[in-house]
């Protein structure tokens, strides 16, 4: 079927598994599909690995026209097809590549959304996106939403990037909440802009136990020399565990010190 493109009064007659194959052969990082028949076979497919797929080609084509039956998947419920796909992070990828027409349309279903999914999903687009214009509603986000909202506000807020740092660290400092506050850390890292040096060798320095382990577990490679001192006063001031950790960071960086 790879060099068939067939209408879609002929696509929808196929079976199921006969759809996904053919989106197989004609989805990939393009597509040869029209427009047409995206749009026309998205609002009638049901079956989920073929909506998926088309999902992805109205992205890859950037069709405005999509932009309300993609919002309808967010209203919908989830459809996880393994643990690294899903119909809403699929739907939130195509955002992304929609860009700018989908941004407006996003926020104002944002205001009024009220499911836990719908919010989930919106928020993940609004990272694909990447318009430092949603930092605002992420923020109000991640005070107001779920805890499982905050995650992806943290993702997203990563995502969008250095123009995030500013608000990160306001959230940072801002929250109690050991779990939200590392959600808000692993952003920063995540950036990995070297302004954010100073901040991250402040908590090093006065952090709590459990921030410095989470620096030094999860992101050692992030640690240069600009950090050696704190390191050092780590080893010889901190808990044994810590202590440990801290001096592989520093033959990481000196392989000659011990």
């Amino acid at each position: 079927m790879k060099n068939t493109i067939l209408s879609f009064d002929k696509y929808k007659f196929y079976k199921p598994h006969d759809r996904e194959l053919y989106l197989n052969d004609h989805v990939e990082n393009t597509t040869d599909l029209s427009p047409n028949f995206c749009v026309k076979a998205l609002k009638w497919e049901t079956y989920p690995v073929a909506k998926w797929y088309l999902i992805k080609a109205v992205g890859i084509l950037k069709l405005k026209s999509s932009i309300p039956l993609l919002l309808e998947i967010c209203r919908m419920h989830d459809e996880k097809l393994n643990s690294d796909a899903s119909l809403h992070l699929i739907t939130a990828w195509s955002f992304g590549k929609l860009g700018e027409y989908s941004f407006k349309p996003l926020i104002e279903e944002f205001k009024k959304s009220k499911n836990l999914e719908t919010t989930k999903c919106i928020v993940d687009a609004l990272g694909e996106i990447g318009n430092p214009k949603a930092i605002d509603i992420l923020t109000i986000a991640f005070k107001e939403k779920d805890d499982e909202i905050k995650l992806w506000v943290a993702l997203s807020l990563a995502k969008i990037g250095k123009k995030s740092l500013n608000t990160l660290y306001y959230l940072y400092n801002s929250i109690n909440n050991f779990k939200n506050k590392i959600l808000i850390l692993d952003a920063i890292l995540k950036i990995n802009d070297t302004s954010s040096k100073i901040f991250i060798k402040d908590i090093l320095s006065t952090g709590t136990f459990f921030e410095k382990k989470y620096i030094l577990e999860k992101y050692s490679n992030y640690l240069d020399s600009f950090f050696k001192n704190s390191l050092v006063l780590i080893t010889k001031s901190e808990s044994l565990e810590l202590s440990e950790m801290a001096k592989k960071c520093l033959k990481n960086i000196s392989p000659s010190i011990k």
